[in-house]
């Protein structure tokens, strides 16, 4: 299987990548928090143009490709204090989860941490998303 993780750069990739996080989120989320809140969240935090605002002001999203098809994604935010980064969206596909994908993608924010001599990689979870606490 051939997989590349690209930066976010551009709005056809954009779009990609929400309709990637709809994907997801409706698949993964909906039994966690409900689809009001699935809904809220999808608007609120991964629309093109919030995505778009966050890239513009110095976050970085990075789009994981599975035989050039969105499988994934992650977004890095530079936090304090300096030299912190977290990684506020990290999400794969149901169909390439236990693949490796996900480290992949989370390699890109070690990566990220080292290059920027970063000294901690910080990201919450819903407690009660228990697939993403248990991995």
């Amino acid at each position: 299987m051939q997989n590349r993780i690209d930066v976010v750069t551009d709005d056809q990739q954009l779009l990609e990548l929400a309709a990637l996080a709809r994907e997801i989120w409706q698949q993964h989320f909906v039994p966690i928090i409900g689809q009001d809140q699935v809904d809220y969240m999808l608007d609120k935090f991964q629309s093109v143009e919030t995505m778009k605002s966050q890239i513009e002001s110095g976050d970085e999203y990075h789009l994981a490709l599975r035989e050039n098809e969105p499988a994934g994604y992650c977004a890095i935010m530079p936090n304090e204090p300096p030299k912190n980064l977290m990684l506020s969206k990290l999400y794969v596909r149901d169909s390439t989860r236990g693949t490796g994908l996900g480290s992949r993608v989370l390699d890109v924010a070690r990566q990220k941490a080292i290059h920027t001599e970063g000294s901690a990689i910080w990201l919450t979870v819903n407690r009660h998303n228990t697939q993403a606490i248990d991995w």
